[in-house]
């Protein structure tokens, strides 16, 4: 994704029990890739009512030239049908990158669900 956001909703087929909610984003700082700014994870049983289970943050400096994958995990005890993961992107890239204006992009590997 470059400028915009992942909103990504997953149906389970029928309401399963979890307890661990995760994504796997890039960072490749050089190619313009950074990690989101934050992560949030969304339940449902009916895929209209979500309700907000938790938020992960980082700690990964966008100026850490290091390619890399971070894993955003979330561990939940919750009944759901629907899941719905919201990554948000890092955004226009700053002075000091070389591609100062342009739009970041956002790579996301893996949701996984357990």
């Amino acid at each position: 994704f470059q400028g915009c956001d992942l909103d990504a909703v997953i149906d389970l087929g029928k309401v399963r029990h979890l307890s661990q909610l995760s994504g796997t984003f890039l960072q490749d700082s050089g190619s313009w890739i950074l990690l989101p700014q934050w992560v949030e994870y969304y339940v449902s049983r009916d895929g209209k009512n979500f309700r907000k289970l938790g938020r992960v943050d980082h700690t990964v400096d966008p100026k850490d030239n290091t390619s890399q994958i971070h894993a955003f995990s979330l561990p939940v005890n919750d009944d759901a049908r629907y899941v719905r993961v919201v990554a948000k992107n890092f955004g226009t890239l700053p002075e000091w990158h070389r591609g100062a204006g342009g739009e970041a992009h956002l790579f996301v590997d893996e949701v996984t669900i357990k």
